[in-house]
Parts: C-alpha cells; sequence; structure tokens
C-alpha cells in the first residue's frame, strides 16, 4: 500500500515557450540556493513534460507552481486503486475530487476532503468542445479522459522519475526535458 507516483501539471497560462519556462523555472531554484548544472555535477534532477497549455513536473510541487505564478494541478496515483486530482491556485488547494475506489468508504470523502468537481473551480479549463456533464461523467471513472479535456497530454499524466528511467521510450520525446541542479 502507498502512493506510486505524485505529479504536478501547472497551467501554462502565459504562454511561456520552453526557454522561457526554463530560465525563469531557474531563476526560482536559484532563490532557494540552487544553481543549474550538469548531469554529472547534479545532486538532483527535475523533468518535465511540455505542451503549450501545460506543463508537467515529475514532482510533488505545488509550492513551486506558486513561485512560479501558475495554477496546478497535482495528479497522485494510489497503488492502483485510485487517483486524485488537486486543484491549487496561488498554493492553496481548492477543490479534490478521486477517479476510483478508495481505501475508506464514499461517505468519508467530504471528511477526507474529496468532493464531486464543480464547474466554478473545473469549468475554465476544459477544451473547446467538452461540456460540463461530459467532465462530470468521466470524472467517475475515467483518469485519461479527464486529462484530455483539461488539455493535458494524457501520455504525460503518470510519469514519474521511476519510468523516466526505466524506459528509455520518454527519452526520445521531445516534449521532456531534464533540469539539474545542486546546492
Amino acid at each position: 500500500m502507498g502512493c506510486f507516483n505524485v505529479t504536478t501539471v501547472m497551467r501554462n497560462r502565459e504562454n511561456l515557450n520552453r526557454e522561457d519556462f526554463i530560465k525563469l523555472y531557474c531563476e526560482k531554484m536559484q532563490e532557494m540556493g540552487y544553481v543549474q548544472t550538469d548531469k554529472e555535477n547534479a545532486g538532483f534532477f527535475r523533468a518535465f513534460a511540455f505542451t503549450d497549455k501545460w506543463i508537467t513536473l515529475i514532482s510533488d510541487a505545488p509550492n513551486m507552481a506558486k513561485r512560479l505564478n501558475m495554477d496546478c494541478i497535482r495528479v497522485e496515483e494510489v497503488d492502483s486503486d485510485f487517483v486524485t486530482f488537486d486543484m491549487y491556485s496561488d498554493g492553496k488547494k481548492i477543490e479534490s475530487f478521486l477517479i476510483g475506489v478508495p481505501y475508506w468508504e464514499e461517505e468519508e470523502n467530504e471528511q477526507m476532503g474529496y468532493s464531486q468537481p464543480t464547474e466554478s473551480v473545473w469549468g475554465d479549463f476544459l477544451e473547446n468542445g467538452y461540456s460540463w456533464d461530459k467532465f462530470v461523467e468521466a470524472s467517475d471513472d475515467s483518469v485519461y479522459e479527464i486529462a484530455e479535456m483539461l488539455g493535458m497530454n494524457k501520455n504525460h499524466i503518470f510519469l514519474s522519475e521511476e519510468h523516466i528511467e526505466e524506459e528509455y521510450k520518454y527519452f526520445k520525446d521531445d516534449n521532456i526535458f531534464f533540469l539539474y541542479f545542486k546546492k
């Protein structure tokens, strides 16, 4: 029992290109005392999957999204049993819903901080052509459909450092890039 992976998908609302995002991210890391370096001298790395609307950070990083002035959705897969979608704005969790069957009784969802998604929170993120009713229907059991409706690359939604290190095919994905840092 335990979490299999967590990704933070940041909304690229300023339409930063990859170079501008890298510059901004490295500036924020420098403010925290880290400098960008090469792979051989790094203490750690961060992997990103970049698309026009979303930037997937292979890490649990709502606080970094706040530093970057980006809304984000934290996606957590737990034991392949259920997935949580947590919406953050300005570093604060706004709303959470889950897909799948959690370890607790359904009546406890609210106590655990999960609710049905509300249109006022998630509606602005929907891609053209998707209705709110379709989103609510998909939120019952389709993680990939939710990702697609939000304009995310569904192939990146469950990326983790472990996946990237183990599966060479991701190194061939031009949308995935790595930044290396040291203290």
